[in-house]
């Protein structure tokens, strides 16, 4: 009894959910880090942002009796909350002593949200613009969306250890591999079957997110319709958007993009040229230590393992 207790102390099960498809991955604890035992990317048979509540319920029920047995279900869980549920205001303010931060932040962010404050889960961090001025980033996603994820994993005696949004994922993976100092940097990650979201990194936290269709996506596909393109496949059909938030970005923080980060696309020798055409830096997330599970691409899993390597952490829902 000792034995498989500590066996589920130290394993861990991550679940990043998107609306077209839903990774898992379980691993558990050593000390050259997560051993990874599973890990799998499972299309919904509808798409999760255009359906009930209780239809997506039914979806993630299926995710989970695909891979858990009744007998073997996960001891917690590290999950994120989806893009379209998720917040992200990066704004300036007045600089105000500590005392009075809360309150003035409270005030002002009403200006750029469409919610009424008490209806929110959020967190913020505070940047020095200069004596007089701040900057304020503010993530937030509903309360009742953060209490149901909450509530479908205890309901099924699952411990939901971390709660994460994409981006901040995003931001966080990239911090730790590639150890970012400030600055502004871009990630550029496709995620099948028609959409590439990009994150905006300032300062090291994130500054900005979007999701980009390539093409117009059907509700429901088959897992052979998850390929992985290169770059130059989509790029005719993002150039547009990615130039006007590139210009958007250096424009908003008054400097340029120190390196452009790219995960989930086939890596093909014609991304150089694309990306020296707009002199920037770009560079390839490794998630090799991954590949015998993973693949030959592992990064494509990129949020789900960052998500997992976070998994070792006491209960707590972080928005930053």
């Amino acid at each position: 009894m000792i034995k498989q207790l500590k066996a589920k102390i130290l394993s861990a099960t991550a679940i990043y959910m998107t609306s077209n498809y839903i990774d898992v991955v379980k691993g558990s604890f050593t000390l050259n880090g997560p051993k990874i035992t599973y890990l799998k990317r499972i299309p919904c048979s509808k798409n999760l942002s255009k359906i009930k509540a209780s239809e997506r319920k039914e979806e993630i029920d299926r995710v989970i009796s695909k891979t858990f047995d009744e007998e073997d279900m996960p001891y917690r869980v590290s999950v994120n909350i989806e893009n379209q549920d998720f917040l992200l205001r990066r704004f300036s303010m007045m600089n105000v002593p500590d005392a009075e931060i809360e309150e003035a932040m409270g005030f002002e962010v009403q200006k750029y949200i469409p919610y009424s404050l008490d209806k929110l889960s959020y967190k913020y961090e505070k940047r020095t613009i200069s004596k007089e001025e701040v900057a304020i980033i503010f993530n937030a996603c509903e309360k009742k969306v953060l209490n149901d994820l909450i509530k479908y994993f205890y309901d099924k005696d699952i411990i939901p250890s971390v709660i994460k949004p994409g981006p901040c994922l995003v931001s966080e993976g990239i911090r730790q591999q590639k150890n970012l100092k400030d600055g502004l940097f871009l990630s550029i990650h496709y995620q099948p079957p028609n959409k590439v979201v990009l994150t905006g990194i300032f300062q090291q936290a994130p500054c900005f997110f979007r999701e980009i269709e390539t093409i117009l996506g059907e509700d429901e596909f088959s897992s052979t319709e998850l390929v992985y393109p290169p770059l130059k496949d989509v790029w005719g059909l993002i150039e547009k958007d990615i130039v006007r938030v590139i210009d958007y970005l250096k424009k908003e923080f008054n400097c340029d993009i120190e390196k452009v980060f790219i995960s989930g696309l086939i890596e093909d020798p014609s991304e150089k040229r694309i990306f020296e055409d707009f002199n920037l830096k770009f560079e390839r997330l490794d998630f090799s230590k991954y590949s015998v599970v993973a693949g030959k691409h592992p990064d494509r899993f990129f949020p789900v393992l960052t998500l997992l390597e976070q998994s070792f952490s006491p209960v707590k829902m972080n928005l930053a």
